[in-house]
């Protein structure tokens, strides 16, 4: 079923890449908050069966100030789950599985952008291009579509290996972002808590939320 276009209807941002490690669960809880925090109304949808989102938000025992979905259980039905939410929200963030399959083919077809965050690594790179490649073919149903990578869990000695990658991502002429997430400890001291980036206000989670505006400005800008 394409994606509709009334303007009242919700944009739907999907988090997802098969390469694991690649963070996409902190990079969808980071994007939701970020969209919150802009006074956004915002769904942070499951749809891993890790539940690795289900967990976060267990763990702070309703200190994230948004809501969340399960639909990890949805299988062909996950269609129909979100497409239930999306007059009631502006955005719905969600964290798809780690792997290729029916469940990313559907989600694909109903969203507006895609996020592809991944180490910055050629390797990592190489290993996201059979999702790409689905993305592309989704395009052709869903015109709507777009998509970018972004340069996730980077740490101060891999500035060469993340200037390689990202030329490598522009030699196959792929879109990516400007942002680039640090690695950064708050980020799973945050998952630990059951807590955002913007409910701490040591230093080290002010430097976090600058990059997770950042994020959000850019995404948002991207689906404009």
């Amino acid at each position: 079923m394409p994606k509709g276009n009334e303007s009242t209807e919700a944009k739907i941002v999907l988090v997802t890449n098969q390469k694991g490690g690649s963070g996409k669960t902190t990079t969808a809880v980071n994007l939701a908050s970020g969209l919150h925090e802009r006074g956004e109304t915002v769904c942070l949808v499951d749809a891993d069966p890790q539940n690795s989102v289900v967990s976060w938000f267990a763990a702070g025992e309703g200190q994230i100030p948004f809501s969340y979905a399960n639909f990890a259980g949805a299988g062909k039905g996950i269609q129909n789950e979100i497409r239930k939410l999306v007059d009631k929200y502006s955005y719905i963030v969600i964290d798809g599985r780690p792997q290729l399959g029916i469940d990313i083919a559907l989600l694909l077809i109903i969203s507006d952008l895609v996020v592809l965050p991944l180490k910055p690594s050629v390797m990592d790179f190489h290993a996201t291009e059979p999702l790409i490649r689905e993305i592309e073919k989704a395009q052709t149903l869903n015109e709507q579509l777009k998509f970018t990578l972004m340069i996730n869990q980077l740490m101060g000695a891999q500035r060469l290996l993340a200037r390689a990658c990202e030329s490598a991502i522009r030699e196959r002429g792929y879109p990516l972002m400007k942002t680039r997430i640090a690695y950064r400890e708050c980020y799973p001291q945050a998952y630990a808590f059951g807590n955002t980036v913007f409910d701490n206000k040591d230093r080290a989670f002010k430097q976090a939320a600058t990059e997770v505006r950042e994020l959000t400005d850019e995404a948002i800008s991207i689906l404009q």
